[in-house]
Order: structure tokens, then C-alpha cells, then sequence
């Protein structure tokens, strides 16, 4: 699973999203909507409460961060700063599991002839 180092109102922490969190996502946003729908709420800003929060916390949860903290990181730091702005985070997130994560510069293959 790859993974990607972001910076965001609860600090620099690296997210990533497995098909499997990709579908523990669905299941908490209430189970009927697909990524994809949620992926479209985020991005036209029609987002619910669940698509932000569990977005984030999902992508959090790993090595560094257990269910419980990543989700009383998230909760927290939505309380501060609020959830726009969360959002936005919580969309990139989302866009790279599922759409492939940015190439690091140098990284990118070039072809020969």
C-alpha cells in the first residue's frame, strides 16, 4: 500500500488507503454510497460529517496511529480548525487511493529510443 506525507491542520502525517479501508470507508459512511459518491461529495463541498471524519481517520490508521487515536486526532483537530478545511485534506486523500499517488520528482520513467 503505498502512501503519501501530507501536511494539514493536525500536522504532517502520512495517509494512505488500502481497497480494504477503501471499503471499511463505504461501511462507515453509512454503507449505500460507493467511494465514488463520497469521493463527489467532497469535491463539490456537499460533503457529510462521516465523509471527512473517517477519509481522514482511515488514512491515518497504521503503524503510527491506532483506530482510536487517529479518530480522536481527527475529531480534535475538527473541533479546532473545523471541518472545510478538513475536507479539502480529506479529498486529496481519497484522490490518491483512488486515482494513484503523485510521483516524487526524479521518480517519473522516461522513455528511450
Amino acid at each position: 500500500m503505498q502512501s503519501q506525507v501530507l501536511k494539514w491542520a493536525g500536522g504532517e502525517h502520512e495517509f494512505a488507503l488500502s481497497v480494504k479501508d477503501l471499503l471499511a470507508l463505504q461501511d462507515r459512511c453509512g454503507g449505500v454510497d460507493g467511494v465514488g459518491l463520497i469521493f463527489q461529495r467532497l469535491q463539490q463541498g456537499s460533503w457529510r460529517v462521516q465523509d471527512v471524519v473517517s477519509t481522514l481517520a482511515l488514512g491515518l490508521e497504521g503503524d503510527k496511529f491506532s483506530r482510536i487515536e487517529a479518530q480522536q486526532l481527527v475529531e480534535e483537530t475538527a473541533l479546532s480548525k473545523g471541518l472545510a478545511e478538513l475536507s479539502v485534506i480529506a479529498l486529496a486523500v481519497l484522490a490518491n487511493a483512488l486515482y494513484g499517488y503523485p510521483e516524487e520528482p526524479g521518480e517519473s520513467e522516461v522513455e528511450t529510443s
